[in-house]
């Protein structure tokens, strides 16, 4: 999982997206991320992506992310 954070966040230093890691000791990371005016989360936790808009309605956000991938491949795929 700690490989997919890291290449997660270096895409994000190379488009000079904002965002913040958070870790927990299940293993689980949390990346919070701006887009313009919008807060994404990335969940990634055992083999599954998680990708959620939060939104003034989420918050404080539950744990169920709005899409769920199997890879970094397709994840790679979300247009923001």
């Amino acid at each position: 999982m700690k490989v997919f954070v890291t290449s997660i966040v270096s895409r994000f230093n190379k488009m000079n997206i904002k965002h913040e890691i958070h870790s927990f000791d299940s293993g689980a990371f949390m990346i919070d991320f701006w887009v313009g005016d919008n807060f994404y989360c990335i969940q990634l936790y055992k083999e599954e992506i998680g990708i959620s808009l939060i939104t003034d309605k989420t918050l404080p956000f539950d744990i169920i992310p709005d899409l769920i991938f199997k890879s970094l491949e397709d994840l790679k795929s979300i247009k923001f």
